[in-house]
């Protein structure tokens, strides 16, 4: 694999990280705490992202 195809990907998969601790404190900001419609929307959120970040890995691994 190109060494620049598979430096954006690793940057993507750091971002997708990022993006969900930046939701979980985002959730927590308003109130300080989590309501069952927050868990529930970062929950969603966090399933989405991994699902993506491990086919980013397999293309990777090809």
């Amino acid at each position: 694999m190109n060494s620049y195809i598979r430096l954006e990907i690793t940057n993507q998969i750091m971002n997708c990280r990022n993006f969900l601790l930046a939701c979980n404190q985002a959730a927590y900001k308003d109130d300080g705490k989590l309501d069952k419609q927050e868990k529930k929307q970062l929950e969603k959120l966090e399933k989405v992202t991994r699902k993506y970040v491990k086919e980013l890995e397999k293309v990777t691994k090809e």
